[in-house]
């Protein structure tokens, strides 16, 4: 790695840090910190909506009974997906 790479990798994690520090909560903030948004959009994934969680949750239902409560978690997955 060159000298220029860790000086960039280096002042990324300052700004990293100082935007978690940041006592401001407003959207706003980001323009301060434009290599966390470039992380950020990178990473970012959508958020599912609510009707596909709940349907899940409530086949989940369905499969953790009384009679079920001694399944493992590899078991309660398979059974649910």
């Amino acid at each position: 790695m060159h000298d220029s790479d860790s000086d960039t990798d280096s002042g990324s994690n300052v700004e990293a840090l100082q935007f978690v520090n940041d006592p401001s909560h407003e959207l706003e903030q980001l323009r301060k910190y434009p290599a966390v948004v470039k992380v950020f959009v990178k990473y970012n994934t959508s958020v599912p909506s609510s009707a596909p969680v709940q349907r899940l949750l409530s086949q989940a239902e369905l499969v953790l009974t009384p009679r079920g409560n001694r399944l493992s978690d590899e078991t309660f997955e398979t059974l649910l997906l």
